[in-house]
């Protein structure tokens, strides 16, 4: 039973593809264990990725705002961009005299 638990629970991950794949306890509370730990950096993950998101989506708006028509290349820009990066352009986006000048 456990190793049939075992195979699916690594089937199950590697359909997430979750890599490295872990190594999967023999002892079923371990696993239990490893897999809460597994969830919490998933939702800690998930939740920054959607915080890096809005700030992106905030700044677009307000280039829209001040600059008018954002490019397709300045959007691309902002949404593949790191945090600290959009942290530094929102800072900078009322003392720029254009998108040109706020990315420099």
């Amino acid at each position: 039973m456990k190793q049939l638990f075992r195979e699916l629970l690594l089937a199950g991950l590697d359909r997430l593809d979750v890599d490295p794949l872990p190594a999967i306890p023999d002892d079923l509370q371990e696993v239990v264990i490893m897999l809460a730990a597994r969830v919490e950096k998933w939702a800690q993950d998930y939740k920054q990725q959607g915080l890096q998101e809005g700030k992106a989506e905030i700044l677009l708006q307000l280039l829209q705002e001040r600059f008018g028509l954002v490019p397709e290349a300045v959007r691309k820009k902002v949404t593949s961009a790191n945090p600290d990066d959009i942290n530094a352009w929102a800072r900078k986006i009322f003392r720029a005299d254009s998108l040109q000048a706020l990315f420099q």
